[in-house]
């Protein structure tokens, strides 16, 4: 038995707070900033032995922000290529490809993202994470990563695949905690926990 940690990036940009964002490499704002100094808080008092970090931007922010934690960088939790709609809001993906929107919803392990990834390559991205964690001998592990990959990981470890993904949304800066028992199943222990930030003085 083993505890996991997702931790997602702190805020961004104002301009991008409704926008699909997946693979763009945009940097926290201030208020992100303080976000992640606020997680390094909370992670102070877990006892965890292993990080694994996304290499985008904004992850690695996060990370660096909230303390000195040694950490393997591991792609596989990049956030998904939304391809054609990166940098759209969804109401205008929504006008836009309104077919695609409800194939997606209707449909989510084998969705194609327009110009982007596909659902079941970026599942497969997810499984190879499962199999990172289950085969660490570390007890309690952080990940610092992306909404999309949390809320996959966490629908794929408490219900056995990831049909109900779209049911999951943790915020930006949060911490959530799943407890893993082995042969890819999980216990959801805590849910998008936002860390108190600290005004500066």
């Amino acid at each position: 038995m083993k505890n996991v940690y997702l931790v997602r990036h702190g805020s961004l940009p104002e301009e991008y707070d409704s926008l699909y964002v997946g693979s763009m490499d945009i940097p926290l704002s201030a208020k992100g900033e303080a976000e992640a100094v606020a997680v390094g808080n909370y992670l102070q008092a877990l006892q965890y032995e292993e990080v694994y970090a996304s290499p985008m931007l904004r992850v690695q922010q996060t990370l660096k922000l909230s303390g000195e934690h040694p950490a393997q960088t591991v792609s596989e939790l990049r956030e998904i290529d939304f391809g054609e709609w990166e940098g759209k809001s969804f109401s205008d993906i929504s006008r836009d490809w309104p077919l695609e929107v409800t194939e997606w919803f209707e449909e989510a392990e084998g969705f194609t993202f327009p110009g982007g990834e596909k659902l079941d390559d970026f599942f497969a991205r997810m499984d190879t994470v499962i199999d990172l964690l289950e085969s660490s001998s570390a007890e309690n592990i952080v990940l610092f990563t992306h909404g999309g990959v949390i809320c996959s990981l966490i629908c794929r470890l408490i219900t056995g695949n990831y049909k109900k993904v779209l049911g999951f949304e943790v915020s930006r800066g949060s911490v959530s905690q799943v407890r893993l028992f082995g042969d890819g199943r999980g216990v959801l222990c805590g849910l998008n926990h936002k860390p108190e930030v600290h005004e500066e003085p």
